[in-house]
């Protein structure tokens, strides 16, 4: 008999693509813990599917690394149909509660129309919201979730460490992946990209103890079986970014970041299909307009 904890169910949201946007179950004594919902705009699609599976109705806790609404966006509407609690980086929590500010800074970056048609405004939560902080250890069901925060970002992304499962819940901290890890991509989105608590963020990760992490739910990806080489390739793909781009002027960064990122995977026999994913779920123009963001703040800053 599986010992609870032990096993890490994918449930994909449906979004665009397979495995654009990804869930993760959990089992505990008292049901089962979700990691990540998903946008709104896809939320009533990953309910059928966590019915199908008998899941819905004994999820009793909804975990998310962070607010942004491909990660966060259905938490409400799942909240009121389950009850089920919801957790989430104490930075955030008034975000899902009161999330007019979230949508209205969506909009502008989105348009309306794109923000209907990728996202939809989320409903907030209702219900019970539980704030995490950096070192808090939660005992859901008997089962152990480590938080670790992992800034730079977004300055309230958390990581969740499973032990039981040796899992580590990255969200957007260790970027995205569709194929080999030399290709992943760091979504360095306005306006709270910071690429040295990014690095920090991601050395973190490496430091937790050897055997201590097997596997990575990548929330744009999946499992991924080699953290290792992940958080590796994480770290300098986006050292290359900050090291290989800092002098390149800004109208042409978009083209230079565009060439960066595809040279990763120029010889990968479905480089039309991984390049079409990651730019549907990281856009290297919106990529390359946070960093451009980034240094402007930085230099109004000094």
């Amino acid at each position: 008999m599986t010992e609870f904890g032990q096993i890490v169910d994918v449930v994909d949201t449906g979004w665009n693509a397979d495995a654009l946007i990804c869930t993760f179950a959990v089992s505990h004594a008292d049901g089962f813990m979700l990691f990540e919902t998903g946008p709104q705009k896809t939320i009533e699609q990953l309910a059928a599917r966590l019915d199908s599976r008998g899941m819905l109705a004994s999820l009793t806790h909804i975990l998310v690394t962070h607010i942004h609404l491909d990660h966060s966006g259905g938490a409400g509407w799942l909240q009121r149909q389950t009850n089920a609690e919801i957790v989430v980086h104490h930075a955030g929590a008034r975000h899902l509660q009161q999330p007019e500010r979230l949508i209205r800074s969506s909009r502008m970056v989105f348009g309306d129309a794109g923000f209907d048609a990728l996202w939809e405004a989320p409903e907030p939560a209702t219900g019970a919201v539980t704030s995490v902080s950096d070192g808090d250890i939660l005992d859901i069901g008997g089962v152990a979730v480590h938080c670790i925060e992992t800034t730079g970002h977004a300055s309230h992304h958390m990581a969740f460490h499973l032990p039981e499962s040796a899992t580590l819940v990255t969200g957007d901290a260790a970027g995205a992946r569709f194929g080999p890890a030399e290709g992943i991509r760091l979504p360095t989105v306005a306006p709270e990209y910071r690429p040295s608590e990014w690095l920090g963020s991601i050395k973190r990760m490496q430091d937790i103890p050897g055997g201590q992490v097997r596997q990575l739910a990548v929330t744009h990806g999946g499992l991924f079986g080699d953290p290792e080489q992940h958080l590796g390739c994480a770290h300098a793909n986006l050292s290359s970014i900050v090291n290989g781009l800092a002098d390149t002027p800004d109208n042409e960064l978009p083209a230079a970041l565009r060439d960066l990122n595809t040279s990763r995977i120029a010889n990968h026999p479905d480089f039309d299909e991984l390049d079409q994913k990651y730019e549907m779920i990281n856009a290297s123009f919106g990529c390359a307009h946070g960093i451009i963001h980034q240094r402007h703040r930085d230099q109004g800053a000094a």
